[in-house]
């Protein structure tokens, strides 16, 4: 069964392909056992309730998630969200 599981995982790797992600600052939020819907949900809160109150707005660069499987079976989840300090409009017209 491990050598298929090895096997199994080299196959699936020459199926994808690299990307270079240029420098983020991420706020990475983790969480484990969550249905699909229960991670969809997250995802929006961090979008919708989280983001407006926490200094900082979305940076235009890619969303990753991560999905791991440890050791007792339990589905890991990391969701990262590319986020740059918020600048105030003050802060904006200051520079004028």
């Amino acid at each position: 069964m491990q050598e298929l599981n090895q096997t199994s995982q080299k196959d699936t790797l020459e199926l994808l392909d690299a990307h270079m992600v240029d420098i983020y600052t991420w706020a990475i939020f983790s969480y484990r056992d969550k249905t699909l819907e229960e991670r969809q949900t997250i995802g929006s809160r961090i979008i919708y309730e989280w983001l407006p109150i926490s200094g900082y707005e979305y940076d235009i660069g890619p969303d990753v998630a991560v999905h791991t499987q440890t050791e007792d079976k339990r589905v890991m989840c990391e969701y990262w969200l590319p986020i740059k300090k918020r600048q105030d409009n003050n802060d904006e017209l200051n520079k004028r």
